[in-house]
Formats: structure tokens, sequence, C-alpha cells
């Protein structure tokens, strides 16, 4: 609403704004401004992860190459040659494989160690830039993204690593709690879909099997991926729920690419 008024202040025609340039408005202006911060909970919430990790100040977990000779210390011959990179794919798959958990536990131990502290790194990040600028400043792509819908981050902020991508901070209520938001002198309001998508494709189709699992609280997503692989059960895939779809073992996210892409066309 500033900066329409502004512009029309200024002599600009603004009858015929499109939505895509109200929202980039609302972007700059609140990337601008940026949003109210907890600062005393962030400064616990930093002072507790740092604590953590100077614990481990031994483990170069950011260095894929001491990362992966950490690990092979750990494996045999065969499993060296199994494991040839750090990536948080590959790490996963090892500490979730029932093989490796009764075989070499002591593996599994010092992958779930470096998925810890890279989350713990990534968190105290996020406190150190929140300190550093006493407000919560974020940048949106608007347009662009795969989905069609706002990405959070800035690609010109990639190689300062200065960015803060709202979507990335932990679901946790005590993370979130460091964010009122709303500045003193403002009101915070809003509101979001839980699924709404699922809802209206469920009600659409019309299906009393489908709203019967649905009401059960199984998920569309892992439902369709069962019917796309008829020898993985819907447990197995609720199991692999966090795998990408590039894995092999991505089958809830291919099966959530397919609904969709059923949707959408």
């Amino acid at each position: 609403r500033i900066l329409r008024k502004y512009f029309e202040e200024n002599g600009v025609d603004t009858t015929a704004v499109d939505s895509d340039s109200e929202l980039a408005w609302a972007v700059g202006a609140n990337f601008w401004r940026g949003f109210a911060v907890d600062l005393p909970r962030v400064k616990k919430l930093h002072d507790r992860v740092d604590c953590e990790l100077t614990k481990y100040s031994d483990i170069k977990f950011n260095s894929p190459q001491w990362v992966l000779k950490y690990l092979h210390e750990s494996c045999s011959i065969l499993e060296k040659q199994g494991i040839q990179n750090t990536r948080i794919e590959t790490l996963r798959n090892i500490a979730d494989d029932k093989d490796f958990q009764e075989g070499n536990p002591e593996l599994v131990k010092k992958c779930n160690l470096i998925i810890k502290l890279r989350h713990l790194y990534k968190e105290r990040d996020l406190y150190q830039k929140l300190i550093a600028a006493k407000r919560l400043n974020v940048q949106f792509k608007v347009l662009g993204t795969k989905s069609n819908r706002m990405s959070g981050g800035s690609e010109s902020f990639i190689t300062s690593k200065g960015s803060i991508s709202p979507q990335g901070i932990q679901n946790d209520p005590e993370v979130r709690s460091c964010f009122p938001l709303s500045h003193s002198d403002m009101n915070l309001s809003g509101g979001d879909f839980d699924g709404f998508e699922v809802s209206i494709a469920e009600a659409e189709y019309n299906d009393p099997e489908l709203r019967k699992d649905l009401l059960k609280g199984k998920k569309i997503h892992a439902l369709l991926a069962e019917a796309m692989y008829k020898d993985i059960s819907y447990d197995e895939i609720i199991k692999n729920k966090k795998m990408s779809e590039d894995d092999p073992l991505g089958y809830y996210a291919r099966g959530k690419r397919a609904f969709f892409a059923r949707l959408y066309g």
C-alpha cells in the first residue's frame, strides 16, 4: 500500500498493474524493512549450538576428503569401494540401512554424527546472520521456480553465503519462536492451506476407497507410488519419504511428482 501510494503521488499509473508486479513490490518492501526477530532467544540458541560444535572441533565435517577418510577407517575393503562420496543422501542411506546397522554400527554412528554436525553448522550460520542484521531480511525469487511458487534466498548471494531462505528454517517450536515477524508498531496476520490441492483433488475424484485411506492418515503420494511400484509396500515407501526423487529409494518423491503431474498436466 505504501509503494502504491508513492507511485500514485508521483504520477505513475497503477490501475493496470498485474499480480506478479504487485507481488514483486511486496517482496521488495519486505526485504527493505525486514521482519522482527527475538534477538535474546536467537543468541541463546546460537550459544548452545556453538558450544555443541566446539565439543567436536577435531571433526572436519565440512571437508569431503577428511570425512571420506574418516568413514573409510571403519570400512571393509568392499565397503570402501561402495562409499565414494560424503553427500547427505549417501550418509543417510548408510545410517538407515539395516545391514550396516547390524554389521557395522561404528560406521553408522560416524554417519549420524556428520549429519548432526552439518545440521548444527547450518543452524549456527542462520543465528549468526540474524544477530548481525538484528532482523530477518529475506529475498524471494518471485518467478522462475519449477513449482511456480516463490523460493527463498537469492542466487546473487550464493558466493558470499549472505542469503537466508525462510523455508529452510527448521520446523522446531523453539526455533520458530525466535520469529515474531511483526514489529512492535504492526499487527501480524496471515494464513496457510494444509494440503488443499490434495483435498480439492480428492473431492473431485470422489473415490470412497481413497477417502477412507486419507481419513486413516495415509499419504496420497505414497498411495500413488505404491500403485507405480507394485512390488514396494506402502510402509517401505513411507520409510524412505525423505529420499530425493533421484535416489533409488525415492519412491515417495517420485510418487509426489507424478501426483502433481496428473493434477497440472
